[in-house]
């Protein structure tokens, strides 16, 4: 995953390549070399989607698991724009106008720098050529960087709307959400994995291990028939919610926490679930 990212990273002729744009894809090759890498799995992918909908303030430095890290997604997360292709790949909308392509978000590559955290995100090259054939990218190529959010003051809050104008307000929530939830033992678990090979092993360089987020299982909360004597024959999710931490000096600063999700119903019904289509709004 790293190798294939630097890989990409450095190859020549990368769209709207200038000799300004070269040198900062080349510092973003550094970066991916340096970088922690960090996969979320599936079910904890959904829950810090659905956390970030209604993510209050927050601040980077205080939630940021490493410095620089790449951070991948089992499945892909919603469409973000595919910058840098000639307007000859971009689509046609139903009102005959001209707009760029867009293709699910499958992980993002983040550094901190100079107190500003710079975000690049990254697709899958399947998705890129399901997409966008006439990209052409090699079968080799796991990941393609497709654009990028910088500037972001790392010890400033940041509010809901702070980041709508630019169409990444929904990326930096959800990215707040998951660095936030993947902190709390009472809702993810995290391990480490190390590359199965010598060879893999020697690929990956010093610290080749990933670290693993995945969703602890929910508790649940028994229910006995209530007075009027309704008696409930499925289980239910109570959905998780946010509340402010008071911490700090004197208490006087907040940090987002998660209470996490549980089902509620009699022990060992069918489990009554609602299927949700998360879309990012640009």
């Amino acid at each position: 995953m790293r190798q294939d990212l630097v890989r990409q990273f450095r190859q020549p002729g990368h769209p709207d390549e200038t000799s300004d744009a070269a040198a900062y894809w080349r510092s973003n090759a550094r970066r991916a070399e340096d970088a922690s890498l960090w996969w979320v799995s599936a079910d904890m992918g959904r829950v810090a989607l659905d956390a970030s909908t209604d993510m209050p303030e927050w601040t980077p430095a205080s939630v940021l698991p490493a410095a620089t890290g790449l951070i991948a997604f089992a499945d892909p997360m919603p469409d973000v724009i595919v910058y840098g292709l000639p307007r000859s790949l971009w689509r046609t909308d139903p009102d005959g106008q001209p707009t760029q392509p867009t293709v699910p978000l499958s992980a993002v590559l983040w550094t901190l720098d100079e107190g500003l955290l710079q975000l690049v995100k990254v697709a899958r090259s399947e998705h890129m050529n399901e997409r966008i054939p006439a990209t052409g990218l090699p079968s080799r190529t796991v990941l393609e960087p497709v654009g990028a959010v910088t500037g972001i003051p790392s010890a400033d809050p940041v509010s809901p709307d702070v980041w709508q104008h630019s169409g990444n307000g929904a990326l930096v929530a959800m990215l707040g959400a998951a660095w936030t939830l993947m902190q709390q033992s009472t809702v993810a678990s995290t391990r480490r994995v190390q590359p199965g090979s010598k060879a893999a092993r020697r690929r990956a360089g010093a610290d080749p291990g990933v670290t693993v987020i995945d969703l602890r299982r929910m508790k649940h909360v028994d229910t006995a028939p209530g007075i009027s004597g309704r008696t409930y024959r499925h289980r239910w999710i109570v959905r998780g919610h946010w509340r402010q931490q008071a911490h700090g000096p004197r208490q006087a600063l907040r940090r987002p926490i998660w209470v996490p999700s549980y089902t509620k119903g009699p022990a060992g019904a069918p489990l009554k679930t609602s299927d949700y289509v998360h879309v990012w709004r640009r």
